[in-house]
């Protein structure tokens, strides 16, 4: 019984420590670095082209296809604090810059239920900007996308596309949505 209990307790403290460590190890950004340089000199490498279907059925064959000339490409969880955290900022952009950006929300949830669920909570507090044309929710049930095509293996992390969908910023880790710098940057990549 008492090595049962000791067993117990070392796993509870080997799992609170490494969530404790997940997430504490990438700090949230608070600025862009270096960003304007890489709009400047247009070093931007080609996001890769892959096929997704979002949530509601649409079927598209890249991000190429997509309309907007500017996409946030979130990689997210449901159960990811961070991801949950910014989300509402990141559809408050999108809102903000009617149909000039678009946000590509894919999840990596182990259930498609999971990222419908909240989807539907998102939707009850936020309302329309959630059901936007301009939000594509995608889940990457296989992790083709996320793990095969953008060697994604900690959420949340993002990626700013141009219109020539030029990967101008890679941000790992919970982000300031709200802040005027992303704003400003936004504008300079339209």
């Amino acid at each position: 019984m008492k090595a049962k209990l000791l067993t117990l307790l070392f796993l509870c403290l080997l799992l609170g420590g490494g969530i404790l460590y997940d997430y504490s190890a990438v700090p949230p950004q608070k600025t862009l670095g270096n960003f304007e340089k890489t709009i400047k000199k247009q070093e931007a490498k080609l996001a890769p082209v892959f096929p997704f279907q979002t949530l509601d059925g649409r079927i598209f064959e890249s991000l190429e296809a997509l309309e907007e000339p500017v996409i946030i490409l979130n990689f997210w969880a449901s159960w990811c604090v961070p991801c949950v955290v910014e989300m509402p900022d990141m559809l408050e952009l999108v809102k903000e810059f009617k149909g000039q950006v678009a946000l590509v929300a894919v999840s990596i949830d182990g259930k498609k239920s999971d990222v419908e669920g909240f989807k539907t909570k998102l939707s009850q507090r936020f309302g329309d900007v959630v059901d936007s044309d301009h939000v594509y929710w995608v889940w990457d049930e296989n992790k083709d996308i996320s793990l095969k095509k953008f060697n994604v293996i900690k959420v949340p992390e993002t990626i700013l596309l141009d219109q020539k969908r030029g990967m101008l910023r890679k941000i790992v880790g919970e982000f300031d949505w709200k802040g005027q710098e992303i704003r400003k940057n936004l504008l300079k990549i339209l």
